[in-house]
């Protein structure tokens, strides 16, 4: 679905021109769950606004084979209309004149996410959580086929974060998206992702398969070799790793990595 190859970015200001992304290659297959990890500032969110098409590369080329308007956009502060209720916001696109066959059905993704009887309800009336559920329907509304997630959950506490996560789980698995989720929180890639992607100083650092059924012993291990490859990786040659070793089976029917 999306074919990063060799891309670099290059900011310049005032102060000079700092370097983002150099020559970083990825593919992204249909109906997968790709997470990318890596210190703050070492590129995920830039190359997620590149796929996205909010910013342009500075070099090489991304190849999407899916229209602009069917992908999504999750940020990581919900950055809802605070004079539209709940429904309203989830129907946003629409309002702004969006073509009328493009849409989902609203009040079915309110039910979905547990909003239908927030339906009225403005978003100073709404927890953190409720909030972020109502920017996910917004985007779900839109009937995106590749959804982009910018630390969507980053700021919410353990418990609303385990919710949103499940639910994310089940809205993926029920309806073959293709996700792109950036997050700080190894442990959060692992539960969701069926494949973690290292960045290390803007460049590609290792990828590596999550099973499903990994023992803790097995997570754990697997997490210091994502924290390895995070703090003291060659970010000129990826770690490969499809799936764990001695992983029984992918998480996924059908999934790739």
């Amino acid at each position: 679905m999306v074919r990063v190859e060799e891309v670099s970015k290059v900011y310049r200001g005032r102060g000079g021109a700092v370097e983002a992304l150099r020559g970083v290659s990825l593919e992204f297959s249909e109906g997968s769950f790709t997470a990318l990890v890596g210190r703050s500032g070492c590129g995920k969110t830039t190359l997620l606004r590149l796929i996205a098409g909010l910013e342009r590369e500075s070099g090489g080329r991304i190849v999407r084979s899916v229209p602009r308007r069917q992908v999504g956009y999750v940020f990581q502060e919900p950055r809802l209309m605070p004079w539209l209720s709940v429904a309203e916001n989830v129907r946003f696109a629409a309002r702004a004149g969006g073509p009328a066959g493009d849409f989902g059905d609203a009040d079915g993704i309110l039910r979905t996410l547990g909003l239908a009887d927030f339906a009225r309800c403005l978003p100073h009336e709404l927890s953190g959580g409720m909030a972020q559920r109502v920017a996910l329907g917004r985007t779900l509304f839109c009937r995106p086929r590749l959804i982009l997630m910018d630390e969507p959950f980053g700021a919410l506490d353990w418990f609303t974060r385990r919710t949103l996560q499940a639910d994310l789980l089940r809205l993926w698995r029920e309806g073959g998206r293709t996700i792109v989720f950036v997050t700080h929180d190894i442990d959060e890639a692992l539960t969701l992702a069926e494949r973690v992607v290292v960045l290390r100083e803007g460049r590609f650092a290792g990828t590596f398969g999550v099973d499903g059924e990994l023992s803790a012993e097995a997570r754990m291990e697997l997490r210091e070799r994502i924290l390895a490859a995070i703090e003291l990786g060659d970010a000129g040659s990826g770690v490969a790793l499809p799936f764990f070793e001695g992983a029984s089976r992918p998480r996924h029917e059908g999934g790739r990595s």
